[in-house]
């Protein structure tokens, strides 16, 4: 009988199939918590910038609308009342009113970058670069319908991004520009979007290590099995063959008496 029959390896084998069975389990198990975990992460860092920007309007609208000095990067704001546009000091300098969505116009502006960036917009803007696109056409579209935000990972020319979005709704201070509208209407939205190379990067970097950890483990575990059981499967072998001919042995004894 060979050393490494079926007998023999039968045990083996099968403990080490349950074994290589229970560690991609639970591999799979840590790469899709890991997987939620950031995509958490990322939900978090868009949904606080939103705040943010949110935060920084409400300040201006409670205020109405803030004055700053005229200068190339601030001229008068052409969707405003002419009226409402500028101001006169007494030193002779020029202010413009910049109201909310100004404000949070300039700040997109300079804040564009290749990891993240945001974008006011609406189905009906009065400024051309507030149309929306396809994206966010379907979320403003779900905002009117009742729902609150959206978040999703989506790719895109330059890579994937991690987009989040949610309304803007009509306050008591938003009716001075926004007189067709009523408390709670949905005025817009924002988008918040950043890059999602380096989260996806680090989550593969990471899922990487758990893999060799865990196939370093899956290694020294079938050593183990292979160690603990194959001399004692083959010991047993041995003293079945042992019995088989010794019964043998016997018979024959027997049969020649």
């Amino acid at each position: 009988m060979s050393t490494f029959s079926w007998r023999v390896l039968r045990l083996p084998l099968l403990i080490t199939l349950l074994w290589g069975l229970l560690l991609f389990t639970l591999f799979r198990w840590t790469a899709q918590r890991e997987d939620e975990y950031t995509t958490g992460l990322a939900r978090i860092q868009t949904a606080t910038l939103f705040s943010s920007i949110v935060d920084t309007r409400d300040w201006n609208a409670n205020n109405g609308g803030v004055w700053v000095r005229e200068h190339p990067g601030c001229p008068a704001n052409p969707w405003l009342p002419e009226e409402e546009r500028t101001l006169r000091a007494e030193d002779g300098t020029t202010l413009v009113k910049v109201n909310p969505a100004y404000m949070t116009r300039q700040i997109a502006e300079r804040f564009q970058s290749k990891t993240m960036n945001f974008h006011i917009c609406g189905l009906s803007p009065k400024r051309p670069q507030n149309r929306p696109d396809q994206w966010e056409t379907s979320a403003l579209l779900d905002f009117n319908a009742g729902k609150t935000e959206r978040f999703q990972l989506v790719p895109g020319r330059r890579g994937a991004y991690y987009r989040y979005m949610a309304p803007l709704r009509a306050e008591e201070s938003c009716l001075q520009c926004h007189q067709r509208n009523k408390t709670g209407d949905v005025l817009g939205g924002i988008s918040v979007s950043i890059s999602a190379f380096p989260i996806l990067a680090s989550v593969e970097q990471r899922n990487s290590m758990v893999g060799l950890t865990f196939g370093l483990i899956g290694f020294i575990g079938v050593l183990g099995i292979g160690g603990a059981t194959l001399p004692i499967n083959r010991k047993k072998e041995q003293a079945e063959e042992a019995n088989q001919a010794k019964s043998v042995f016997l018979s024959r004894m027997s049969h020649d008496c």
